[in-house]
Parts: structure tokens; C-alpha cells; sequence
């Protein structure tokens, strides 16, 4: 059996970047000498938001990802473009990042702040790893939604999303 040296350095990468969670977390406990209340509180409302983006990633691979038998609901085998995947291709990495983000905002301490820098290096790296990994397993159909669907950028998905939902007004029937 041979090793996949991409499934080596991005399940390491991975790895990291839970302890790295866990690590931001722990920070929270180190004496902060003068929080601000109002970026704790949005750092929680970002936290929430993060959990349930990937919340929702997880049940929409689940259901609609057909991963193989032996492997888990990662492992898909259908390209899965609805729900949180219409407007960002990694919406599990784009939720962690905002768990970083949130983590920072709630901490406030410097080393909760390079917990959490260091941890979204590791998931840009892993989303890069993973492109090309989904590029190689689903060619020219992973291509067009690359063109269509940011990787990350919840904004601009969810304006192109806003765009290709909205109905097309015909100039035509206006005179």
C-alpha cells in the first residue's frame, strides 16, 4: 500500500490546526487586563456563525456528497455545489477560520492572536491542498464551479449567489 503524500501533509496540516484551535482556546484562561466587552460579544456572535457554517457544510456532504462505503462523508464522490457549497467551495475551512477569528476577538491576548494566525496559515494551506486534490478527482467540472464559486470570499459567494438566484429582467417585453 502505497501513501498519498497529499493526504500525508494535509491531514498533518489538519492536525495542527485542531491543536492550534485547542491552543487559542487554552490562551482564554491568561489574564487579559482590560477586554473589550463589545469584541468579545461579536467575537462570539463570528464563533457561532463559524460553528454553524460548518455545521451545515457537514450535513449537506453528508446528504449529497455519496461518499464510497469505506470512506467517510469527507470522502465524496459527487461534486456537491448547493446549500453553504453555492456560495463558497470550502465552507468547513471558511468556518474554522472564523473560529480563529472569534477565538482572538474573545481572548484578546497575544498569544490567542498568534494561535490563531498561525492556525488560518494552516487551513489556507490545506484549502490550497485540497483544490488541487478536488481539481485532479473531478477535472473540467470542478473547473467551472472554480470559476463560479470563491474558495473562501463568503461575500462575493453570496453576491454571485444573490446574482444567479435573482430573475433575469427581459428588456424586450418592455416595449
Amino acid at each position: 500500500m502505497s501513501v498519498n503524500r497529499r493526504d500525508v501533509s494535509g491531514g498533518a496540516l489538519y492536525a495542527l490546526a485542531g491543536v492550534l484551535l485547542f491552543l487559542a482556546w487554552l490562551t482564554w484562561f491568561l489574564e487579559v487586563p482590560h477586554p473589550v466587552g463589545w469584541l468579545q460579544v461579536m467575537g462570539g456572535i463570528v464563533g457561532i456563525l463559524g460553528l454553524l457554517l460548518i455545521l451545515a457544510a457537514g450535513v449537506t456532504l453528508r446528504r449529497h456528497g455519496s461518499p464510497a462505503a469505506e470512506k467517510d462523508w469527507t470522502h465524496t464522490s459527487t461534486l456537491v455545489e448547493i446549500g453553504p457549497y453555492a456560495i463558497v467551495r470550502h465552507p468547513l475551512y471558511l468556518g474554522w477560520c472564523l473560529l480563529y477569528v472569534a477565538m482572538s476577538a474573545v481572548g484578546q491576548h497575544i498569544l490567542t492572536a498568534a494561535c490563531s494566525v498561525a492556525g488560518i496559515v494552516c487551513i489556507y494551506l490545506v484549502t490550497m491542498n485540497e483544490e488541487r486534490h478536488l481539481l485532479d478527482h473531478f477535472g473540467p467540472a470542478y473547473e467551472a464551479y472554480r470559476r463560479r464559486v470563491p474558495a473562501l470570499n463568503f461575500a462575493l459567494g453570496l453576491a454571485r449567489w444573490l446574482c444567479r438566484k435573482s430573475p433575469q429582467v427581459s428588456h424586450e417585453d418592455e416595449d
